[in-house]
């Protein structure tokens, strides 16, 4: 189970080993956090939470309570990119 918390500032951060094909959970879990988690193991995260899959990507707007600019998206189904500035 592929689980990684990261704060904003720490991006642009690579995370690595994701399954092809694997639905995986993005949600905000405090002021500059964002969790990736599995969607089967992520926690329940109501409205807050959000599904990628490999190409998808998403932006604050989809978090608009985090207000961060973070971009987070899945590359080729193995990693997935944390920045805090749209590319």
């Amino acid at each position: 189970m592929a689980t990684a918390s990261h704060a904003v500032d720490e991006a642009p951060t690579a995370l690595t080993g994701l399954a092809n094909g694997t639905r995986y959970a993005i949600q905000n879990v405090g002021n500059r956090n964002v969790q990736i988690a599995e969607a089967a193991s992520a926690p329940d995260a109501g409205d807050h939470a959000l599904f990628l899959e490999p190409g998808e990507h998403w932006n604050r707007d989809l978090l608009p309570e985090a207000g961060l600019g973070i971009w987070v998206w899945c590359l080729n189904g193995e990693s997935v990119v944390v920045t805090s500035e749209a590319e």
